[in-house]
């Protein structure tokens, strides 16, 4: 059964409204006896580890509005001042640089608090004026109420140059200890270079972190996961920080789309990990796809393969605190899966990718003083129906079963373990989300400076499209 297959099989399934949802799950059954409180993590970061990113910031802008002020001081002063700079080019640079990022922090701060400051004034009239379509309940961030404009903009000033200067850094060390040896490497030496290239990210990922205000990493497990040989992984997708959290814990390989295999570097590490590639816009690649996940998934099964394997059933990011409806790729396999939840565990805002454009998440992110810890729990593994159910039932009821069980089961782990869970939408019915129509969805919901930048007019924002129920 293709990805996505039957989502639009049933016309009275469409355009039908939220409180009509009659779901076959017992929400007073739990997927799996587990006692998830013993396992939640209730420690609290360490003043230190919260806060050090934001004293080094205040630090390292401080020594740099020195140096611009010596500098302006030594130039106004010299006989001749070309002269002067020329010995001082070393300096000139680095506060070129840092004014530079600090008028780009701004500048994107200023745009997003605009964003922000229309998502929070009509937060309550979305569900009236966009009542026909549910996805934008997935969009809609509640936490952005917490949102304070002159703590971003301390941020933009203190703490956002200084994370480029990270940021930059950690793509320059990617580059030369990763990319430049794939590339010469062409694909040989396939295991040693999986290896150098795990050790390689499990150090680098602690400076990415770090840069990005992630305060701790920290892992629960629930059982014994296997080290020694690859394994089936379905987990929630936060965006960049889940996969992050992935290749810093050892070797996986990830399904992404088809047009990333001609990105320089990128696509030379998609080819050795042997990434799954889809194009979204092809039925027929669509449907490769689907048969070369279940090959993948029962090869690994049956420990042919040495790279683990990440599945997002979501099927597109979501902010964290949340769940999607689980497409069926992932479970045609009917081989036992392990589920990863990653949870972020912030006070003040949301840092998950989802409902920004990449510049505005990196400045929104880069600006924030409060930082947010990552907790990682591999729950229970949850195994598949057995052949005398799928010989009864059938293969397509039981992968929908068997995609079900999973989804309830995570639901469950979600509503327990994660602080900030939003159980507002868990209690809605779930809707198949639409890459195709997220960016008009964004517009509607982030206002005027979202819709030019999408480049949208009035008249396309009031175009609706059929709602496709899960």
């Amino acid at each position: 059964m293709p990805v996505g297959e039957g989502a639009a099989e049933d016309a009275a399934r469409q355009r039908k409204g939220k409180h009509e949802y009659d779901g076959t799950r017992n929400e007073g059954e739990s997927a799996y006896p587990f006692d998830f409180e013993a396992i939640r993590v209730k420690t609290k970061t360490s003043f230190l580890k919260r806060w050090n990113s934001l004293f080094i910031g205040l630090l390292w802008s401080f020594a740099h509005y020195y140096m611009t002020y010596a500098l302006l001081r030594g130039l106004l002063e010299a006989a001749h001042p070309l002269a002067f700079l020329k010995k001082r080019l070393f300096l000139l640079g680095a506060v070129a640089v840092y004014w530079c990022f600090l008028v780009s922090s701004v500048y994107f701060t200023c745009l997003y608090s605009k964003c922000v400051q229309y998502h929070v004034a009509n937060f309550d009239n979305f569900s009236k004026q966009y009542e026909d379509h549910p996805l934008q309940a997935a969009l809609m961030h509640g936490d952005l109420k917490n949102y304070c404009f002159p703590i971003h903009i301390f941020g933009a000033l203190f703490l956002a140059p200084m994370r480029l200067v990270v940021g930059i850094c950690f793509f320059a060390l990617a580059v030369i200890l990763m990319g430049i040896p794939l590339v010469l490497l062409g694909g040989r030496l396939k295991h040693h270079t999986r290896r150098y290239v795990a050790f390689v990210f499990r150090h680098l990922n602690s400076m990415a972190f770090w840069g990005i205000g992630i305060s701790e990493v920290k892992t629960v497990y629930t059982h014994d996961v296997p080290r020694d040989r690859a394994i089936n992984v379905i987990s929630n997708h936060i965006g960049v920080l889940d996969v992050l959290y992935m290749l810093q814990s050892g070797s996986f390989t990830f399904i992404c789309k088809d047009a990333l295999k001609r990105a320089f570097i990128i696509g030379d590490f998609i080819r050795l990990l042997n990434y799954i590639t889809v194009n979204r816009h092809c039925p027929g690649n669509r449907k490769d796809a689907y048969l070369a996940i279940v090959d993948r998934m029962r090869s690994i099964d049956k420990g042919d393969q040495t790279v683990s394997m990440v599945v997002y059933p979501e099927g597109t990011t979501s902010r964290g605190n949340i769940l999607l409806p689980f497409r069926h790729g992932a479970f045609g396999a009917l081989v036992p899966l392990q589920p990863l939840l990653v949870v972020l565990d912030y006070s003040y805002v949301n840092i998950s990718f989802d409902a920004y454009t990449w510049p505005w998440w990196m400045f929104q992110t880069f600006s924030s003083p409060f930082t947010t810890r990552i907790i990682a729990y591999w729950l229970p593994v949850i195994h598949p129906p057995s052949s005398e159910e799928v010989a009864l039932k059938g293969e397509r009821a039981a992968v929908e079963e068997y995609a079900a069980r999973a989804h309830q089961a995570m639901r469950e782990a979600l509503i327990k373990l994660n602080p900030n869970v939003d159980l507002e939408y868990l209690q809605q019915r779930p809707v198949v989300p639409s890459v195709a129509w997220r960016s008009k969805m964004l517009s509607r919901l982030y206002g005027p400076v979202m819709q030019r930048h999408y480049k949208l007019s009035d008249e396309e924002l009031r175009r609706t499209e059929e709602v496709i129920y899960q």
